[in-house]
């Protein structure tokens, strides 16, 4: 015979073998348990705490009005998202696209196909061109375009893992590349472009507006 206690919390049956008692935990319980078991949001690390240099991208674009457009591919929208994460981004941030696949490149991007042909799809002359994509296509005075093996496997190019071309494009036709290498891991590597990419962003921000120049957004 059930006897179950108040709230349904708890149901405790006696069953007719032997002695055989069960006593199961009611929805509620088991609620409360799920809940306790979660993380709490506001103790986990936020974008902006763990890219601090978010703040950096912020200031440089604000303080020259400028914007910046993304254009990633083994990041899969990690920059656009630490670029975000500080509130009033909306004042700089004009868009980004996730490329991962080289007709994307292509199409959106407009990377030129013989140009994936004859460099591959990682590659510096691939990454500046996916920065100048960014900053064409989406109207930015700033294009960043990332492109690399982060791991843990190849897939089907003959680069190394850990290889990451970093590009950024700035006004009046200003472009400059960084090749990273060493593989320490896929969330290490793509964090470690991220970094690179924020902090050629503010290069290319403070020195668009040491010279004045600006080409998108008026």
């Amino acid at each position: 015979m059930p006897r179950e206690g108040r709230g349904a919390a708890v149901s405790v049956l006696i069953g007719a073998g032997a002695g055989a008692i069960g006593v199961g935990v009611g929805a509620a319980a088991r609620g409360l348990a799920r809940r306790r078991s979660r993380p709490d949001p506001a103790a986990e690390p936020r974008l902006a705490e763990l890219y601090p240099e978010s703040a950096d991208v912020a200031k440089a674009l604000l303080a020259g009005r400028l914007s910046v457009a993304t254009a990633e591919s083994c990041t899969g929208g990690l920059l656009g998202a630490v670029i975000t994460a500080l509130p009033g981004s909306s004042r700089y941030m004009r868009g980004g696209v996730v490329a991962y696949a080289n007709d994307v490149k292509t199409e959106l991007l407009q990377v030129p196909a013989e140009l994936i042909e004859t460099h591959g799809a990682v590659s510096e002359a691939v990454a500046l061109a996916m920065a100048s994509g960014a900053s064409r296509r989406l109207g930015a005075d700033i294009g960043v375009g990332i492109t690399g093996v982060a791991g843990p496997g190849a897939d089907d190019t003959d680069k190394p893992v850990g290889l990451v071309w970093v590009a950024v494009a700035g006004p009046e036709g200003r472009r400059r590349a960084v090749r990273l290498l060493g593989d320490h891991g896929r969330e290490a590597n793509r964090g470690g472009a991220v970094r690179v990419a924020l902090r050629l962003c503010v290069e290319a921000a403070e020195r668009a507006a040491r010279s004045g120049g600006r080409v998108a957004g008026g």
